[in-house]
């Protein structure tokens, strides 16, 4: 049951790597998908626990909001969202480390455009594919 829980939160992800790439937003339907595969993650293996997944659910996306507030739209909304819902999924430390690892294959991204590119550097990024992908990294590489 787990694996499959792995493997739908796999499709969901790559569902919201396409949407925010073409269309730089992410649908609250993913979101809410992704909450509840977290949510019957939990009923399945009770590994985390209720306070580990509840704890999950803010550990990134309150920062993310504060960040928000601080330095006008760093990330959009759907962001923040997924990483709550992700949270629910992975847990503290698991959200933590996707995130790190996301901010990580952001800034190569940029530093990679910024050199094929020169001055015509971008201005913003869909944050969520690469959000996406620190959360794939998680769930496939350490053990969740």
């Amino acid at each position: 049951m787990d694996t499959t829980l792995k493997i739908f939160m796999t499709a969901l992800l790559f569902l919201v790597t396409y949407q925010d790439w073409k269309e730089r937003k992410i649908s609250n339907r993913y979101i809410i998908s992704i909450f509840l595969i977290g949510v019957l993650r939990g009923i399945v293996r009770e590994d985390l626990g209720w306070a580990g997944q509840f704890f999950g659910f803010f550990a990134v996306s309150v920062p993310m909001i504060v960040l928000n507030y601080m330095f006008s739209n760093s990330f959009g909304s759907g962001d923040i969202k997924m990483m709550g819902a992700a949270g629910v999924f992975l847990g503290v430390s698991k959200i933590w480390s996707a995130f790190c690892s996301s901010v990580f294959f952001a800034g190569f991204y940029l530093i990679l455009y910024q050199i094929v590119k020169g001055d015509e550097g971008k201005r913003s990024i869909a944050f969520g594919p690469f959000l996406s992908l620190g959360i794939f990294m998680c769930i496939w590489l350490h053990r969740v």
